[in-house]
């Protein structure tokens, strides 16, 4: 039996989970509780472990971190996965505000309640940047892409509140049936000041 611990959680603590929810962690239910889960590759430990300090400091309570080694179904090949799995207060809140039909579902209500560092660990979590070169091979701008991977109306809706929010103009990016929002080197540099 879990015993969450009774410390409330502030409004910051509840808007830091929400972002690491949002990006490559979870919330699910488990018997009573709310469970947060979150997995990275090796090359990512120094990422989770500083996830790990956060959920510690926001749950007052020891966050571990366990590690094992998966074999790949598409490759065959052994890989080395770090994972956080901790019971939370206020999961049945993120959970409901994120998720709908058992699916997160990104709307600008939620991308209102992201800070600047929230903002940062999603991007972490499912951001990429990659740079353009000439046909002369010269590096000339960037482009940086939230990998949002949802339909095509809800990027559309969280494109719509990045310009709104930060005056930016994006484009949605078809990805394997899904769509990403992508922003070109001026808005980058607004977002990633």
């Amino acid at each position: 039996k879990h015993i969450l611990n009774v410390v409330n959680m502030t409004r910051e603590d509840k808007k830091l989970l929400m972002a690491l929810t949002l990006g490559d962690g979870s919330i699910s239910k488990e018997g009573n509780c709310y469970v947060f889960s979150c997995g990275h590759c090796d090359t990512q430990h120094e990422y989770i472990k500083y996830k790990a300090m956060l959920l510690e400091r926001m749950l007052h309570k020891k966050v571990s971190i366990h590690t094992r080694k998966d074999r790949c179904s598409l490759n065959g090949k052994y890989h080395i996965t770090h994972r956080i799995k901790t019971y939370v207060k206020y999961g049945k809140f993120i959970r409901s505000k994120l998720y709908y039909k058992g699916k997160k579902r990104i709307t600008p209500k939620i991308l209102d309640m992201l800070t600047p560092f929230g903002m940062a660990i999603w991007y972490m979590d499912d951001g990429s940047l990659s740079k353009k070169y000439s046909k002369e091979g010269v590096y000339i701008a960037n482009d940086m892409i939230f990998h949002t991977c949802c339909n095509k109306e809800e990027a559309q809706d969280i494109l719509n509140w990045f310009e709104n929010k930060f005056n930016v103009v994006g484009s949605l990016k078809k990805e394997k049936g899904f769509f990403s929002i992508r922003f070109g080197t001026r808005a980058a540099r607004i977002l990633i000041p």
